[in-house]
């Protein structure tokens, strides 16, 4: 891996962890952030399994990745969340996540489960370095609260159409659902798909989708 990371330019790392079932996920995510300046060019991707790995470096080539586990096992699937697949995921990204906080390699983890209208990077670059963080049980972790201008949860997907118009984020998070075929399903009913039926970018639905922000 740490090959993989030092390939990357300089600055914080967007990193992220992706298996099978999240990679229709990952290519909508990966279709709509396509014309951001600066985004592809920081990502790195660790994939749940070498089939998954070769599966997004044939449809994105440039986009840096690494394999976490070289077999496709039970952390490959749809992972709901609680489950015991769910957390051992999570225990293995807690792992991967602490090597690279022991080597001093800044990072922004996030999730494929989003739409970027634009980029939201370096609000959160700004807050981390605010001073009056606050901090919890005294561990030395510091914490923030990102602006709802700048970022929605998905709070936002269950508003009326007249409160989702008061709201103008750099980003939106599909979460709140068990797994990756809900949050798809969500994704499609609000406009927020840009693939086709073969998983491939519809840059017509790309720049309908972003020009809905302005």
């Amino acid at each position: 891996m740490a090959k993989t990371v030092t390939s990357v330019n300089k600055g914080p790392l967007l990193l992220t962890i992706v298996n099978e079932a999240y990679l229709p996920l990952t290519f909508n995510w990966l279709c709509h952030t396509a014309k951001l300046p600066g985004v592809h060019e920081k990502l790195i991707f660790l994939v749940q399994g070498k089939e998954t790995e070769v599966r997004l470096n044939q449809r994105w080539p440039n986009i840096k990745t690494h394999t976490v586990n070289q077999t496709q096992n039970e952390l490959s699937g749809p992972l709901k969340f609680g489950t015991v697949g769910y957390i051992r995921m999570m225990v293995r990204r807690t792992e991967l996540l602490n090597a690279l906080v022991q080597a001093n390699i800044s990072f922004l983890l996030f999730e494929t489960d989003f739409i970027w209208f634009e980029n939201p990077v370096p609000d959160f670059i700004k807050l981390g370095q605010e001073e009056n963080l606050d901090l919890a049980n005294n561990t030395g972790a510091r914490y923030g609260v990102v602006d709802y201008e700048i970022v929605v949860d998905g709070k936002w997907y269950k508003m009326k159409a007249a409160q989702r118009k008061q709201f103008k984020p750099k980003a939106i998070h599909n979460n709140f659902l068990h797994n990756a075929v809900e949050k798809l399903h969500r994704f499609r009913r609000f406009g927020h798909w840009v693939l086709d039926s073969n998983l491939r970018c519809n840059t017509t639905t790309v720049d309908r989708l972003l020009r809905r922000r302005k």
